[in-house]
């Protein structure tokens, strides 16, 4: 995965969330996750940091916004 990519999908978990107005700790409640690997992931992407996020937290997170895994790459 690319730094680009990567990135992109940072941004896209942010903004998928701020578009259905959820806090971290509800996305975090809905996607079966963590709140601290939220924050991790949002933080990332705001440092312009690189840190492969793992294929089942992004299908968690797809399916907490009933999106294929190819959509959360923007």
């Amino acid at each position: 995965m690319s730094r680009k990519e990567v990135k992109g999908v940072y941004t896209r978990v942010r903004e998928l969330r701020v578009e259905e107005n959820w806090t971290l700790q509800e996305l975090a409640h809905r996607a079966d996750l963590s709140t601290s690997v939220i924050q991790k992931l949002e933080a990332a992407e705001r440092a312009g940091k690189k840190s492969d996020p793992l294929t089942s937290t992004l299908e968690k997170l797809a399916g907490a916004f009933e999106v294929s895994v190819w959509e959360m790459f923007g």
